[in-house]
């Protein structure tokens, strides 16, 4: 008979669902011969999976060896990297910016986004590549024991509330900055808080099934904290890449002020959000995941061996 499952069998058959759905859709059944092309929406979602498995690592980086994290991440950099497509951070801002523009901003602005398409061009060694990648992490997860002897506390206190009190802590930095006479942080420190609240997201939606009211509201928000975030650094990032574009002295002008007003409505979404984000602060954080965790009933789930985890993970899913 095989021992109950603990909260670090849940996330390591958590990860295998994601990769194994990330797999299926790199795969070369139902495709049309020489269709070499990975869809958009399937490059999107390989994409999500990268990231929240970027979350997963970070969970249990204070229980793992760091040669395998490092490995780890060097190939989840590489999955984003190959899944970005034509989503550069410049361009979604100028799209975003195209919205609410008006007469010959629309000129300038479609201008702009023609000019920093990134190169979506893809071949057949692409999705033979990420097949590569995703296997390699699918089996990393499969058989890097460490990661199954990962202790409950330590995934929460060194993982999930480390990622949490990070993000408050940057939040709260980009926050005193704009209060500051309206200062504008940069686009490395909004990528680098970004980074952390995400963290935050992908932790939660792990435990989506079984956050309380509280814990539910706490997603909303830092959801679409992470989201704002995103937003500003895209904006921060086009910001400067028009500085160095030969603009006339009237289209910079104007590009400015389109700038300036989108900076100002996004910093202050961003301060009404991360109030509904970090409430509670730490201990309030900690009460909801520590909830959280004990509601999944791992106790009550049998674990089953590694060659039977296909089904295992139906499961409990």
């Amino acid at each position: 008979m095989y021992g109950q499952m603990q909260f670090a069998d849940f996330v390591v058959s958590w990860a295998l669902q994601a990769l194994s759905r990330s797999l299926q859709k790199v795969s070369d059944s139902g495709r049309e011969p020489g269709d070499l092309k990975l869809r958009p929406s399937d490059a999107k979602a390989i994409h999500l999976t990268a990231e929240q498995t970027f979350s997963l690592w970070q969970m249990m980086q204070w229980s793992v060896g760091k040669v395998e994290y490092k490995r780890a991440q060097e190939d989840l950099k590489q999955i984003l990297d190959l899944t970005v497509g034509d989503r550069l951070p410049e361009r979604l801002a100028a799209e975003r910016l195209l919205e609410r523009a008006e007469g010959k901003s629309v000129r300038l602005l479609e201008d702009i986004m023609a000019a920093v398409v990134g190169e979506t061009a893809q071949t057949a060694g692409v999705r033979e590549r990420l097949g590569e990648l995703l296997q390699a992490e699918s089996s990393r997860w499969r058989n890097y024991t460490l990661l199954r002897q990962a202790e409950e506390a330590a995934l929460i206190d060194h993982g999930m509330l480390r990622a949490f009190e990070k993000a408050q802590k940057l939040t709260r930095k980009l926050n005193a900055i704009s209060a500051a006479d309206g200062g504008t942080a940069s686009a490395r420190r909004l990528q680098r808080t970004g980074r952390w609240v995400h963290h935050t997201v992908n932790h939660l939606e792990l435990l989506r099934p079984a956050l309380s009211d509280s814990g539910r509201t706490r997603r909303w928000h830092v959801t679409r904290l992470a989201a704002k975030l995103e937003e500003q650094w895209a904006l921060e990032k086009l910001a400067r890449t028009t500085v160095v574009m030969a603009l006339r002295p009237k289209a910079s002008a104007r590009l400015g002020r389109l700038i300036q007003t989108q900076r100002v409505r996004l910093e202050t979404q961003r301060q009404k959000l991360s109030l509904g984000a970090f409430a509670g602060g730490t201990d309030g954080y900690r009460s909801e995941i520590s909830h959280a965790v004990a509601e999944l009933r791992l106790e009550q789930i049998s674990l089953l061996p590694l060659e039977s985890l296909g089904r295992s993970e139906k499961e409990i899913g």
